[in-house]
């Protein structure tokens, strides 16, 4: 069963399910950032958008400090544009430990320090 979501509601489980994850791995997030604007505002101001990402935000209100929020535009991290654009391709769960998809590899090098 797969459910749909409008874009807002689809990136704010995003960033529920990555502070899940994070969680899991033992991970305490000290500063999330994402390019989704209107959510992080929500996030940080603790007003829910509707019935069901209201819930949502809720939920990740709860879990973190909305001071560690921040919005940054999808141009400044293009690795996690790429990895994104990537996961529409793959149909289950992939993790990385102390490693990184070939497909961010080009990105990965070019922001080595020479």
């Amino acid at each position: 069963m797969s459910a749909n979501f409008n874009l807002g509601t689809a990136k704010t489980m995003a960033i529920y399910k990555g502070i899940i994850f994070s969680k899991d791995c033992g991970l305490t997030p000290c500063v999330l950032e994402s390019d989704a604007e209107m959510v992080v505002k929500r996030i940080a101001g603790g007003c829910p958008m509707d019935a069901i990402s209201g819930t949502i935000l809720t939920n990740i209100i709860s879990m973190l400090d909305r001071s560690g929020i921040s919005h940054i535009p999808k141009e400044a991290n293009q690795v996690s544009f790429e990895l994104a654009k990537n996961a529409m391709s793959i149909k289950e769960d992939l993790y990385w430990i102390e490693d990184f998809s070939g497909c961010i590899k080009p990105l990965i090098e070019a922001e080595k320090p020479r």
